[in-house]
């Protein structure tokens, strides 16, 4: 079985072993396994997206693909706003679907932190980010798993599941990778998948029929997000300057050219 992982430091720490931890840990508990981790420390969605190619998609293709994204996105020192990183979520989606089925795509929640010690993030925060790679996976059909959520209603306090070498209240050690790990291989047994896709015929009707039909509406969904902002926008000049000179004729012929550019953004 290959696996390929990815995402930020908490993918690519070694924390005192000769390999990123969750490697040595997924070995440990499957005897034929063969992992490739292009993980990148500090990286965010934006990086994710301008750097797929490399990261995911030139690479040698894998039974299933792990992707841990938000960390950084949510940091305070160098955020990256919550339309972006659900967007740039959306574009990283479509593009890993031409390569992958969606089966075998396991997008990661950022992991929750020890907020006595973690000074530019906040478990608040880093919740919202986790509902944002939620919803991308489940509007695309590929697996999720909510680490924030595990590392929160585990029996270890966040104070030790959080303890690494770092000790900043995020990078955590042995306990906080076992969570990892465990959540990892509850995703990548077979029985998992099982549940979900029951035999071949079903199996080939969604790849080939929902697969894109789900990826049509998230197309419309996000246009007319996009659409709406733009009205937004325009309401909110005319509100501040009665003088901005919209008229009515003005108003169709712009809301004319936001659908074809909706059009034209769904369908090409």
């Amino acid at each position: 079985m290959k696996l390929l992982l990815t995402g930020d430091s908490i993918v690519a720490r070694h924390e005192g072993l000769s390999e990123p931890h969750i490697n040595a840990y997924l070995k440990e508990n499957f005897s034929d396994i063969e992992i490739v981790n292009t993980a990148v420390p500090g990286i965010n969605s934006r990086y994710l997206l301008a750097h797929l190619n490399e990261l995911v998609l030139k690479q040698v293709k894998a039974d299933y693909l792990i992707i841990l994204i938000g960390t950084n996105d949510c940091a305070f020192h160098k955020k990256i706003e919550e339309e972006e990183f659900w967007t740039n979520l959306n574009k990283v989606a479509k593009k890993i679907l031409n390569k992958y089925e969606a089966k075998q795509v396991i997008l990661v929640s950022p992991p929750a932190v020890d907020e006595e010690k973690q000074r530019v993030r906040d478990n608040e925060t880093v919740e919202k980010y986790a509902n944002w790679v939620q919803r991308v996976a489940n509007d695309y059909g590929m697996h999720y798993l909510n680490l924030f959520h595990k590392m929160n209603t585990d029996d270890h306090e966040l104070e030790e599941i959080c303890h690494g070498l770092r000790n900043d209240g995020l990078h955590f050690g042995k306990i906080g990778y076992q969570i990892f790990g465990d959540g990892l291989i509850d995703e990548i047994r077979p029985k998992k998948w099982h549940q979900k896709i029951i035999d071949k015929s079903q199996t080939a009707t969604y790849t080939v029929t929902k697969l894109p039909l789900r990826i049509l509406i998230c197309n419309i969904r996000d246009c007319l997000y996009i659409v709406i902002k733009r009205m937004e926008l325009i309401e909110e000049r005319i509100l501040d300057n009665p003088n901005w000179g919209l008229s009515l004729n003005k108003i169709i012929i712009l809301g004319g050219l936001g659908l074809i550019w909706l059009f034209i953004s769904v369908f090409r």
